[in-house]
């Protein structure tokens, strides 16, 4: 049995099994870098604010007895650099979905397909907006032999396919794979979908 580690594409959510989590997690992204700038404006105006005759000095972080101004520019200002991390990262994030996006309707233009099934559905106890994230193996043969793909899954509760499904896979000379549900042949989605539900904090 071939294990397959290249690069594998997997289809989204309602109609498949998942878009690359990257392109979903582009949103978090956005999500907590916006949220970090806004608490380094705020801290950093509230240093600036609090006694601007005051002379700015790193040791009262340590000294003070109360809570000093340099602390918050110090977080502050760190909290924007966090931020501007996470952001010199997105464009790079940009380009690789859409070359998955690109792969993926290559794939089903021009590729070899094959059927395969579900043999693993791994619960990662993760949730990107609520949606359950999983680790799955599919399994194919080609040529009598058998291949085993593993990817990430993302999808809704309620449709969180269980062992045994049947999986289209196609592939290419390039060996780019991409996966998804074979709904021709019926699909079982776990019954309980309270199971993988987010829990609410």
């Amino acid at each position: 049995m071939l294990y397959n580690n290249k690069k594998v594409c997997i289809s989204c959510l309602h109609n498949i099994l998942h878009k690359d989590t990257r392109v979903a997690g582009l949103f978090a992204t956005l999500a907590i870098a916006g949220g970090l700038v806004t608490s380094a404006g705020v801290l950093l105006l509230w240093t600036l604010k609090s006694n601007p005759s005051r002379p700015f000095d790193l040791a009262s972080i340590a000294t003070s007895p109360t809570i000093p101004p340099e602390l918050g520019a110090v977080v502050g200002a760190g909290f924007a650099l966090i931020a501007a991390i996470v952001l010199l990262q997105l464009p790079g994030s940009i380009a690789h979905a859409a070359r998955r996006q690109a792969d993926i309707q290559r794939l089903r233009m021009q590729s070899s397909s094959f059927a395969g099934t579900l043999t693993a559905v791994n619960f990662t106890n993760r949730w990107l907006f609520h949606f359950p994230m999983f680790r799955v193996e599919v399994s194919y043969i080609v040529n009598d032999t058998p291949i085993v793909v593993s990817a990430h899954m993302r999808t809704s509760a309620d449709r969180v396919p269980v062992v045994g499904s049947r999986i289209l896979v196609l592939t290419d000379f390039r060996g780019t794979t991409h996966v998804e549900l074979d709904l021709s042949n019926g699909v079982v989605f776990e019954p309980d979908v309270t199971k993988y539900a987010a829990p609410d904090y």
